[in-house]
């Protein structure tokens, strides 16, 4: 590798030229020569156990006064290390055995500083970050440090005082993608981790790195898919495993829940809608997918009722309660307890969506409450239909091979909201609260009566064909029993005779002549 390299050279280059140093030794006053090597001699004896200055630094003796090489020094507290030349190393690296320990055969690299002590503990040597253990070997892996001191680490991360030194020692910082360090052997799972620039792991944080934000749970790992983040603050990856954060069982605040992509992705999704599989099911991607919209925190888009700190009028405008209506072509909705859905409506690239408190998208024929006048759309019936998104103007619906025609304002005039179903005659077709009223098809007409248009120059009745038109002047078709009606203008509504088919006789009709009045304030429920 490129470090040990690197160091094993400086140490051939070091005693190439501690070669040189032999020579200096001599010339210094005090050392001298002898058969069994150098000594130092002072008042006629042998120094011994003791450091002496030569020509080029310090040098050691021994206790029997011999010069130490290529030894390990413990001296008090410190240990230092002379090279073959028994000169004292600093400011550099030794790759040797252990000094503790004789036995062992492995080598390790060691670090010296400028006065020549074995560093341990963090330590910067250049522009760079080591740990060494408490004995001094410079430390690769997984890594916790607390205490001034450095011990490796082979549980689960459970401090922020963790980091990961590369193969040539150096702390590393940004991602890497690592074995957890509890792993038992090198075919175990590898995750994402990032390190911050100090070097130490981020974990159990939602945290922006570069121009994307990222959650890591509590080991560090970055997580992928769905997470959630518990009522302690702590991220957890969400997936068919962790029962106690599925949506259902666990928790219903889907605020808590975030997506971060696909696999090995990591990237929280904001501003975005997205077609998944719901947090904690293990479910076929083609088949039990639903929408989901993400805001700019990241956020699901859902209808969860607001804290005490986000119970703003503005928030309350957008939450309300709908029901879906039971049968297309009827005004009844579904009344089951399970089916009155909380809903927020929310205006996304300038198109309205209903989320419900899921964060799914709420969508089909309903009916939307709005009994105390806060929510910002008028009580009545909508469609949420193109895409999900609330559709205005003219729909056509199906139920049992028969559709249906439906008008939804186009804007908000006339007392309606957008999108609301509307009340009289659009386009030459009578609509009662979105649904288009025609005659049966063994009728060809039918007398409408309608209280909700009754002006001073309305009569609220109406004749309607099997198609829904009306019929605004003049004598209809000739009915199945022959008789006609016959319609007359007045102001913004009409007159209406019925013209028997034998006498030709006309009689003015009423409301109660209608053969069907609409007028109800709710609908019913089924």
């Amino acid at each position: 590798m490129n470090k040990q390299w690197t160091k094993n050279t400086f140490i051939i280059m070091t005693a190439a030229t501690l070669t040189i140093n032999t020579v200096m030794v001599s010339k210094a006053d005090g050392w001298t020569e002898t058969e069994n090597g150098w000594h130092y001699e002072e008042n006629g004896r042998y120094t011994t156990s003791a450091w002496k200055k030569g020509q080029s630094g310090l040098y050691y003796l021994g206790d029997n006064g011999k010069l130490m090489t290529a030894s390990w020094i413990t001296d008090g507290d410190k240990t230092y290390y002379v090279n073959s030349e028994g000169l004292r190393v600093k400011n550099s690296w030794v790759y040797n055995k252990p000094w503790n320990d004789s036995t062992e055969k492995n080598q390790y690299w060691y670090y010296f500083d400028q006065n020549g002590e074995m560093m341990t503990g963090k330590q910067q040597i250049g522009d760079k970050k080591y740990f060494f253990s408490s004995t001094g070997e410079m430390m690769t892996g997984w890594i916790t440090y607390s205490d001034n001191e450095a011990e490796y680490l082979t549980d689960e991360v459970s401090s922020d005082d963790t980091y990961y030194c590369l193969e040539d020692g150096s702390r590393a910082s940004g991602w890497l993608k690592l074995e957890s360090p509890d792993s038992e052997d090198s075919s175990e799972k590898e995750y994402w981790y990032n390190f911050k620039s100090s070097g130490m792991i981020r974990r159990n944080t939602k945290t922006s790195i570069g121009d994307h934000d990222f959650c890591f749970d509590e080991q560090g790992r970055m997580i992928d898919g769905w997470a959630y983040k518990t009522v302690d603050d702590t991220y957890i990856k969400v997936d068919e495993n962790t029962d106690k954060a599925l949506l259902d069982t666990y928790s219903n605040d889907v605020s808590r829940y975030y997506y971060c992509g696909e696999e090995d992705l990591g990237v929280l999704q904001k501003e975005i809608w997205l077609s998944i599989v719901p947090p904690g099911l293990n479910g076929d991607p083609d088949e039990d997918t639903s929408w989901y919209y993400f805001d700019k925190r990241g956020k699901i888009m859902t209808a969860a009722k607001a804290t005490s700190s986000e119970a703003t009028p503005s928030n309350a405008s957008r939450m309300t309660e709908v029901r879906g209506v039971d049968t297309k072509g009827k005004y009844d909705l579904a009344g089951g307890d399970d089916d009155l859905i909380h809903a927020r409506l929310e205006k996304i690239n300038n198109i309205y969506y209903l989320f419900n408190s899921k964060g799914e998208i709420i969508d089909g024929l309903l009916y939307i409450y709005n009994k105390d006048g806060s929510f910002q759309l008028k009580e009545g019936y909508y469609y949420f239909g193109s895409k999900s998104s609330r559709s205005t103007g003219k729909v056509k619906l199906e139920n049992d091979a028969t559709e249906y025609d439906y008008y939804f304002s186009k804007k908000r005039e006339k007392g309606y909201s957008e999108g609301q179903g509307v009340t009289g005659v659009y386009d030459g077709k009578l609509y009662y609260k979105g649904l288009a009223v025609t005659a049966d098809e063994d009728t060809k007409y039918k007398l409408i009566y309608i209280p909700e248009l009754v002006k001073t120059n309305n009569t609220g009745l109406y004749i309607v064909d099997e198609a829904g038109k009306v019929k605004t002047g003049g004598l209809t078709s000739e009915m199945y029993d022959g008789s006609k009606y016959r319609i007359k203008k007045l102001g913004s509504g009409y007159q209406i005779f019925h013209v028997d088919g034998d006498t030709k006789e006309e009689t003015e009709l009423h409301e109660d002549d209608a053969d069907l009045t609409l007028d109800f304030m709710e609908p019913g429920l089924i």
